[in-house]
């Protein structure tokens, strides 16, 4: 244990951030792995997760009044970076996906008209990367916290022509847990991918972020994370 401790809040993400059925309540998963056992031993800190995650917009809220130190996984832009310290390393990057069965007649997507003729599951009331904002997209929204493995079932029985995924590791994670990984194909979107940081609230240590970049570079950087990634999901379809 480390005298100075980091406070950590998480939101579930699988298989980076996985919701943990034990007692202790702690988070499991591969960022959690990452950020716990190989980059806090590195900066010198005991990190002390939430009892239990919360959504985006509460956490974002927590980190800009310090009531947190940092967030294990976030985008950045502009408004963030006025309250966040960002690490100059992101240890993850993702882009949107579309899932269909193995033989779906779509077999890429160019152009938004490509999907029209076909009904798309997604969460409700979810971010939409900007390619997937057009009106006239027929969603199917799902309304459960458990929304990805509902809407692949949902797939399989040929009752959903695709769905929708804001990055592929999740659908990749649920295709495995229920043994469909041969049965799904993933088709990605014409959309330029998106770096993902841990970040680090600016009402906290205000080296902290630095003092990651270091861990970072010194356990191997992205290609470490990378391969604890793999023991959750095919890192090779990404």
């Amino acid at each position: 244990m480390y005298a100075e401790v980091l406070r950590v809040e998480y939101f579930i993400v699988p298989p980076h951030i996985i919701e943990n059925s034990q007692a202790s309540g702690r988070p499991v998963g591969s960022a959690i792995d990452f950020m716990e056992n190989v980059i806090a031993p590195e900066m010198n800190v005991t990190i002390e997760w939430s009892q239990s995650g919360s959504g985006i917009p509460r956490q974002l809220k927590m980190l800009k009044n310090g009531e947190i130190d940092a967030g294990i996984i976030f985008a950045k832009n502009e408004a963030r970076s006025k309250f966040l310290n960002y690490p100059e390393s992101s240890f993850y990057d993702c882009r949107p996906v579309l899932d269909v069965t193995k033989n779906h007649p779509l077999k890429q997507v160019d152009d938004i008209e490509d999907l029209l003729d076909y009904q798309v599951g997604y969460s409700s009331e979810a971010f939409k990367s900007p390619f997937m904002r057009d009106e006239r997209i027929k969603w199917d929204y799902v309304y459960s916290r458990n929304w990805i493995t509902q809407s692949l079932k949902k797939l399989l029985l040929k009752r959903l022509d695709t769905m929708y995924v804001v990055e592929a590791p999740p659908i990749l994670y649920a295709a495995r847990e229920n043994h469909v990984e041969d049965d799904i194909r993933l088709i990605f979107l014409p959309e330029p991918k998106t770096e993902i940081y841990t970040v680090f609230s600016k009402k906290s240590s205000s080296d902290l972020a630095q003092r990651y970049d270091k861990a970072f570079i010194k356990v191997g950087g992205r290609s470490r994370y990378y391969t604890m990634l793999q023991e959750y999901i095919d890192v090779n379809s990404l």
